[in-house]
């Protein structure tokens, strides 16, 4: 959770990149990553994808219908970075006994913002009270953003239940009014930008 938090925390911060407002949706798409050092990605050449996306308690909002081409576009990337997919195991037990150099996982949220805008009349005189200013309408918006983070995991160093991430990255886009083919093309994009991130671009 804490590892969503910071990453909702960058959100926020580079939401006001635009202090004049983006043009469109698109323009505030996000693909950030993170990876160490200390583990040889130059010699990694299998994997394993897990076929499946999870979602948190609150990820009802997004659609489970790009879930499909969230995993094909993680693969199209792997395979042109010369990786060789393996099998993935039925059980998640399994991935403990595998010989592969590293496991995918993909998971996926929303987070929905409510802005309330209080509306006013202008202000008179009350020869009793000063000046007033009596109540106007206001308005709610809401805008929702969905995430998908990709967490690649060294199989060899599992030890019970914590696992050494050795990359993540991050897409996060505004899902209010898009059209599911503008969808599908920002989550393509995004998801190549994040795997032209170093390391694999070195």
């Amino acid at each position: 959770m804490m590892k969503y938090l910071a990453y909702i925390f960058l959100i926020a911060c580079l939401s006001g990149c635009y202090p004049q407002g983006p043009k469109y949706t698109s323009e505030l798409d996000l693909a950030v990553t993170n990876y160490d050092i200390g583990f040889d990605f130059e010699s990694a050449d299998t994997y394993i994808l897990v076929d499946s996306i999870f979602y948190n308690e609150e990820g009802d909002e997004i659609s489970r219908n790009y879930d499909q081409d969230i995993l094909n576009r993680i693969e199209a990337n792997m395979s042109m970075l010369g990786f060789t997919r393996a099998d993935t195991p039925e059980s998640p037990g399994e991935w403990l006994n595998t010989d592969v150099d590293v496991v995918i996982t993909v998971s996926a949220w929303s987070e929905t913002d409510i802005d309330y805008y209080s509306g006013y009349y202008p202000a008179y005189w009350d020869p009793g009270w000063g000046w007033y200013y009596p109540p106007g309408w206001g308005f709610a918006t809401t805008t929702t953003y969905g995430s998908v983070l990709i967490d690649m995991s060294d199989p060899s160093l599992y030890q019970e239940e914590e696992v050494r991430i050795v990359w993540s990255g991050l897409i996060n886009g505004m899902i209010n009014s898009s059209s599911p083919s503008s969808i599908r093309q920002r989550i393509d994009t995004e998801i190549d930008i994040c795997f032209s991130h170093p390391p694999f671009n070195n």
